[in-house]
């Protein structure tokens, strides 16, 4: 019988925000699209992937003790994929655009084995095969 295989995505920081800072839209509540996915990991549909550049973006918007709190059940559950950016990874986010920052999340994403990147940035993605770009509302459509 073949292996059921999980899904990783990797949440871009925007997410993560409308989150922890309960960010609406002219319509909508964000946050509450942010509080579904990350729900449905811990419900163990996903793995989700943290990057050191994710830690480093969030560290200036979010208490660190607040962000570690808010992992601690996704480490329990072992639904964290950890990876760390490299000099090439830099390098080659840049290639695409001065403003690799966003990028970099992308390509990072797709090194850890990602096949779904969840973003508000859409128009700054550079689109890397095999990784679907998706706003966190439309998480449910694969």
């Amino acid at each position: 019988m073949p292996e059921n295989k999980e899904i990783i995505i990797y949440c871009d920081a925007n997410v993560y925000l409308d989150h922890f800072g309960s960010r609406r839209d002219k319509f909508r509540d964000l946050g509450d699209f942010a509080f579904r996915i990350f729900r449905r990991t811990l419900d163990c549909e996903f793995k989700i992937v943290i990057s050191d550049w994710l830690l480093y973006e969030l560290k200036h918007y979010i208490p660190k003790e607040k962000l570690q709190e808010f992992l601690e059940e996704f480490k329990a559950k072992n639904k964290i994929v950890k990876i760390s950016k490299t000099e090439e990874d830099e390098i080659n986010a840049k290639k695409y655009s001065t403003h690799f920052h966003d990028i970099l999340h992308e390509i990072l994403a797709k090194k850890a084995g990602a096949t779904i990147f969840i973003t508000r940035n859409i128009k700054d993605c550079i689109n890397i095969d095999g990784l679907k770009i998706k706003l966190p509302e439309n998480i449910w459509a694969f």
